[in-house]
């Protein structure tokens, strides 16, 4: 192993709910899912967000907006693989990898 090595460390998954403190995994994607990946322009998220941070797979911010509509224009990025980070109203965090054809 090289000293130039980028590691990335990103916390996939939060299991929590106000109702009983636990999401199986099933209901956790099915209610944080985002398609089509991979994706050429318009990404569609099932999920209420109010800030979205993408970076490229060199963890270089690449786009930061607030909330628009439950839609991504990822349109005028290059060709690659992203990490989104979705932040919630109640400051949760949720991250997920696309790749951008």
């Amino acid at each position: 192993m090289g000293g130039n090595e980028i590691v990335f460390t990103q916390k996939l998954y939060e299991f929590s709910d106000e109702r009983n403190g636990v999401l199986s995994i099933n209901q956790f994607l099915k209610e944080t899912s985002a398609f089509p990946n991979p994706v050429s322009d318009i990404l569609h998220i099932n999920f209420d967000f109010n800030t979205v941070a993408v970076y490229n797979s060199l963890g270089i911010e690449q786009m930061n907006y607030q909330y628009d509509k439950n839609t991504l224009d990822v349109s005028k990025l290059p060709l690659g693989i992203y990490i989104i980070v979705f932040q919630t109203e109640n400051k949760s965090t949720k991250t997920i990898k696309i790749l951008k054809e």
